[in-house]
């Protein structure tokens, strides 16, 4: 890894769901976010974080990405 920039990197973090989805809130979403971005940054990512975005909203910039990380509720 000899670049020192290497793009982009998304991260989606859904930690607030709709009611009716019955998925609960997701305390550690903050927590795994600062880790990543921290993770990525130092690798010469530029970090972008959603937060609580719908699922049209993560395929619009899924869609354009080469390098996402979704963090969701895992049922």
């Amino acid at each position: 890894m000899s670049h020192v920039h290497r793009g982009k990197f998304y991260i989606m973090s859904n930690k607030n769901f709709a009611i009716v989805s019955q998925l609960p809130y997701r305390p550690s979403a903050d927590r795994d976010v600062h880790m990543l971005r921290d993770v990525f940054s130092r690798l010469g990512f530029d970090v972008v974080v959603h937060c609580d975005r719908t699922a049209v909203e993560m395929h619009a910039v899924i869609t354009d990405s080469m390098c996402v990380c979704c963090l969701y509720c895992g049922m």
